[in-house]
């Protein structure tokens, strides 16, 4: 965090123009992780379990969890198809 903090107040005086762009930043910065991003899986996580939940209390209706989350059952499909393919992959 103070790496960032430092880049932050530095960069401004080493950049080249008035923009700062991913070269002013130090090399340690430049370069985007590798790897999924933890915030995101999270949020996946817990829209599956939201979906999940939701089947459950709709009596695995699709049309009725589609209305209680608030999404369309086109969309609803499209996420369980989408966590089938994940889940095949890894098994």
């Amino acid at each position: 965090m103070s790496e960032l903090k430092n880049a932050v107040v530095r960069s401004p005086c080493l950049a080249e123009s008035d923009e700062i762009g991913v070269k002013d930043l130090p090399e340690g910065l430049q370069e985007k992780p590798s790897g999924p991003d933890p915030m995101e899986s999270a949020i996946e996580a817990m829209e599956q379990q939201a979906i999940y939940r939701a089947l459950m209390q709709a009596g695995a209706s699709q049309d009725r969890a589609a209305q209680s989350l608030g999404i369309s059952k086109g969309a609803l499909m499209r996420k369980l198809k989408s966590y089938r393919a994940a889940f095949d992959a890894v098994a």
